[in-house]
Formats: C-alpha cells, sequence, structure tokens
C-alpha cells in the first residue's frame, strides 16, 4: 500500500492536497465557531432593557 519510492511529485502532490483540505477544514470549523456566536447573540431576549 505504501510505497518507499514514490515518485517526489506524487508525494508533493499529495503533501498539497493534504494541507488545503485541513486548511478548507480549518476554515470552515472556525467560520461556524466565529458567526454561530453572533446568531446566538442577536436571537438573546433583551431581558436588560
Amino acid at each position: 500500500m505504501w510505497d518507499p519510492h514514490a515518485h517526489r511529485l506524487v508525494e508533493l502532490t499529495f503533501l498539497v492536497a493534504a494541507n488545503l483540505a485541513a486548511t478548507l477544514l480549518r476554515l470552515v470549523l472556525f467560520r461556524a465557531w466565529v458567526f454561530r456566536s453572533r446568531v446566538a447573540e442577536r436571537s438573546a431576549p433583551a431581558s436588560h432593557l
């Protein structure tokens, strides 16, 4: 399954794809985390008025 003699282009392509996938996952999770708090603040009842 794992070839220690793989061509460098194959290795580089795999590493770039893995880093791109990790970056996109971090972006999606971070956006969900940041914008979730803003929606929660808007939907909270205004009990301090």
